[in-house]
């Protein structure tokens, strides 16, 4: 409630507050609200929610890939890369991130882990990105003497067992006698 002059006092509307004796109604800062009418103070958004604005009547909640971990959020914050969070209904307040297991790997703000690709491995949880395979050797291509076409030595993948998502290429080369 604000009074002008002492002559009329009129309440704050929502997402507004005022303390006693005070001339003006202020609005509510950034993480915090009011949703009720001539209000001295005004609530902070639980963890999990945020008001991005000033003179908020409410708090929302984060999407998915984002959070909110404290109270008075004015914002929420990504999920850092190697964990991700989701939000199906928009309704469930947000408070942390779920790391990403073995083998799968999310950049910052996502909102589901991706499998490693072929050729790509990692074997451990909270990854932001999958390494590349060690010793991989590519397919040569090389022309034999008195030959006038390439030769291509394709590759024969094997499986390790130390990464497992990883199949080495080895070269099978067979050379023609002249």
């Amino acid at each position: 409630m604000f009074c002008s002059g002492q002559v009329s006092c009129h309440p704050c509307p929502r997402g507004q507050y005022s303390l006693s004796n005070a001339t003006l109604c202020s609005p509510c800062p950034s993480g915090r609200f009011q949703a009720a009418l001539q209000q001295s103070t005004c609530d902070a958004c639980p963890v999990g929610w945020f008001a991005n604005s000033s003179g908020s009547t409410r708090c929302f909640t984060c999407g998915s890939g984002t959070f909110a971990p404290t109270i008075n959020h004015t914002d929420c914050q990504l999920c850092p890369g190697g964990t991700y969070n989701i939000n199906p209904d928009g309704l469930t307040p947000l408070t942390s991130c779920s790391p990403c297991p073995g083998g799968s790997y999310a950049p910052n703000g996502s909102s589901s882990c991706t499998k490693c690709p072929a050729g790509r491995y990692n074997n451990l949880t909270f990854q932001s990105e999958c390494l590349l395979c060690p010793y991989q050797v590519q397919v040569w291509i090389h022309y034999l003497p008195n030959t006038a076409s390439p030769v291509y030595h394709k590759p024969l993948w094997l499986m390790d067992d130390t990464f497992p998502p990883c199949w080495y290429r080895v070269l099978v080369v067979c050379l023609l006698a002249a």
